[in-house]
């Protein structure tokens, strides 16, 4: 049975900042290098990102010959995507409804994305369809069904961890669901381990600890954002009463999921 949820995220909200995130250019971070070595090894001369966004991942696509194209639910992510003065071939759409002929593309891939299309089989589906003989799917995020991913915002921030796990689907159920729609030579690879610690009032220098810096802390109201910010003040507090050092940590496991279609 397809796993569906109805949490949505105000993009709009969150595109004038989104660039923030993105300290480095796409070729130069690990997931941007794996997309362009995925295109290179399928000679892609069309490759589609869902869920675009503002056109980070993109962007590190142009230095391969594929056509570049995105697509986002979202019309600010667009039009700061459009923004870049590259050719990016941009259109507004939804996941599970891609509005592409059929056989069309060499590679499809979403990053950090595919818990905010709603219905995580379906767009399985969509891909597969519009996957030309040998094409890849590729889905690059992290999966907090794993119990291998640690951030504090889930410590500190109430209802967070709940959202996610209703939000994400596990890999291992993306990976049963592929085989059945059809892919092929399905595998998991760890790309990076995105983390930091960040020693008592340092978190407060960390650039995801803002209202809508990212969409687990926008889906929240402003009150439940307000009361995860005092408890981290309370627990700063208690420690430097005691001479204890607080430490917040942030360890995600980033992997590619990819499958071929024969």
């Amino acid at each position: 049975m397809s796993q569906k949820h109805n949490i949505r995220t105000d993009y709009e909200k969150l595109a004038p900042g989104y660039d923030a995130r993105y300290p480095l250019p796409a070729k130069q971070e690990a997931r941007g290098r794996a997309l362009i070595a995925l295109a290179r090894e399928v000679n892609a001369i069309r490759v589609l990102e869902v869920g675009c966004g503002t056109g980070h991942w993109l962007l590190g696509l142009v230095t391969t010959r594929a056509q570049t194209f995105g697509l986002d639910l979202s019309q600010g992510m667009l039009q700061k995507a459009s923004a870049h003065g590259e050719d990016l071939l941009l259109t507004r759409g939804s996941a599970i409804d891609l509005p592409f002929a059929p056989d069309t593309f060499d590679v499809i891939y979403c990053v950090d994305a595919l818990h905010h299309f709603g219905d995580a089989q379906r767009y399985l589906q969509e891909a597969f369809r519009l996957l030309r003989s040998g094409g890849v799917l590729a889905v690059i995020g992290n999966d907090p069904h794993s119990g291998e991913v640690s951030w504090y915002g889930y410590d500190f921030f109430p209802g967070v961890l709940e959202t996610d796990l209703a939000r994400f689907t596990a890999y291992l159920q993306l990976m049963g669901w592929m085989r059945q729609i059809g892919y092929s030579e399905i595998r998991a690879d760890v790309l990076e381990n995105l983390g930091e610690y960040r020693c008592g009032r340092e978190i407060y220098k960390d650039p995801f600890l803002k209202k809508n810096s990212c969409s687990q802390y926008a889906l929240m109201s402003d009150e439940k954002f307000q009361e995860g910010l005092e408890k981290i003040e309370k627990t700063i507090n208690q420690a430097e009463a005691t001479g204890e050092e607080i430490v917040f940590q942030s360890c995600w496991p980033v992997k590619m999921l990819r499958g071929k279609k024969p």
